[in-house]
């Protein structure tokens, strides 16, 4: 009976995980810059730069290299984000590398924001009726990527 039990719960955690989209792995875009990952949760480790609060959130800085194991760090992260050189990669490979589309572009003296959604999250916040979890802000040399949408300065 716990043989069979193991089994079912073995399957169904197999299946969950099939369905699931592939996540947005922002480090993707580049191993230089500045990743940092948004949360509520009070969490400490020497991985971390730099923290940094926002009232109701922590923004941690962090070497891109070191994202996958910063993570694991969390039990609760409620977005992300990474900034490079704009040179390194434009918005559209930025687009297509996640596989979204543009919802709305926004232009605000130097920063071009671009909203987008992509299948490869599911999290997601709901703007002018449309699903946006991907933002893209080119300001000058530096564009910044994130998700669902960038917390903190651009």
């Amino acid at each position: 009976m716990k043989f069979a039990i193991f089994v079912a719960l073995s399957l169904a955690l197999v299946i969950i995980g099939l369905a699931t989209p592939n996540r947005v792995r922002l480090e993707e875009l580049s191993d230089m810059g500045i990743f940092r990952i948004y949360s509520t949760e009070v969490v400490e480790s020497p991985l971390f730069q730099s923290v940094a609060s926002v009232g109701f959130a922590f923004i941690y800085s962090i070497d891109p290299r070191d994202a996958e194991r910063a993570r694991a760090k969390f039990t609760r992260i409620d977005g992300e984000s990474i900034s490079f050189s704009t040179s390194h990669k434009d918005v559209d490979t930025i687009l297509r590398t996640f596989g979204a589309n543009v919802v709305s572009v926004s232009q605000i003296g130097s920063i071009s924001s671009t909203l987008a959604h992509t299948n490869r999250n599911d999290r997601f916040i709901v703007t002018e009726g449309q699903r946006v979890n991907l933002q893209i802000a080119v300001n000058g040399g530096r564009t910044t990527v994130g998700w669902p949408m960038i917390l903190g300065s651009f």
